[in-house]
């Protein structure tokens, strides 16, 4: 699971999660990762973390959620976008 921040001052994916599933060919399993707050923080140039208001793109897949590795794969990864609203919001690291 990769995470992306869009604001103006941070581009590029950052992996939060990953989980190694077995499956037989055709098989479907549910596969829970859980996020925290922590995960959806950047580090601030005066060494504080930092959650900042905005859209953040979650991108699940067997992939770096990009152009090339589509190409290369032949495959593409699932999105879904959520919202902080509000200020930024220091968190413990």
């Amino acid at each position: 699971m990769h995470r992306k921040l869009h604001i103006l001052s941070c581009t590029g994916y950052q992996l939060k999660g990953i989980r190694s599933v077995a499956l037989e060919c055709g098989e479907k399993k549910e596969v829970c990762i859980t996020l925290s707050t922590r995960d959806f923080a950047l580090i601030s140039e005066e060494g504080k973390c930092l959650v900042h208001p905005g859209s953040y793109e979650i991108a699940v897949g067997g992939q770096q959620p990009d152009e090339r590795s589509s190409r290369l794969t032949g495959q593409t990864v699932s999105t879904l976008f959520i919202c902080k609203t509000g200020n930024v919001t220091e968190v413990e690291y």
